[in-house]
């Protein structure tokens, strides 16, 4: 019975901290994803790591497409611009370590950008995580690797472009560019 209770408060947390790392994209808050990646990384489908919590946060600054209220493309300001996404992650799968202090998780992922009144499905990944719990008991997102499924490139308007600089993508997240 304590066993079960150690795991679904694990899961609990851990989902929190998924869902923080959604919010924090979809909100544009920079300040909050750098904090979920203090420990972590991220791992491209390509092979290019961005490791710790500025790095990704600058990767984040760089590469994602910024609109302030009225839709116009602005650099990113703290609390004025947002990238107009929701990311969606389901189907949510976790392994925990015998002594549940670590989980690899697995789950899918779904873009939808919101833009001129249509809503949009722009990207499909896999997400491969890795937590653990830290001394201070808190549980940390040590590693994330997205594997892209489909990004929306062949609509006639290319979608993708709307929500990532194509450029620093193909300069900072592709093996060729590492």
């Amino acid at each position: 019975m304590k066993e079960t209770l150690q795991r679904f408060d694990a899961r609990e947390k851990i989902e929190a901290i998924m869902f923080a790392y959604a919010d924090a994209v979809d909100s544009g808050d920079l300040d909050k994803l750098e904090e979920i990646f203090k420990y972590g990384s991220i791992r491209t489908s390509e092979g290019k790591v961005i490791e710790g919590g500025k790095a990704v946060r600058e990767q984040f600054f760089k590469l994602v497409v910024w609109y302030d209220d009225e839709e116009n493309r602005v650099p990113w300001a703290p609390g004025r611009c947002t990238p107009r996404t929701r990311h969606v992650t389901t189907n949510v799968r976790f392994e925990f370590s015998d002594d549940i202090g670590s989980a690899a998780v697995h789950s899918y992922l779904t873009v939808y950008q919101t833009l001129g009144g249509q809503l949009r499905l722009i990207v499909g990944a896999t997400y491969e995580d890795r937590f653990e719990k830290k001394e201070d008991g808190a549980w940390y997102l040590m590693e994330r690797c997205v594997h892209l499924n489909g990004l929306a490139t062949e609509a006639p308007d290319f979608p993708i472009r709307h929500h990532l600089n194509i450029d620093v993508y193909e300069e900072t997240c592709t093996k060729r560019h590492v």
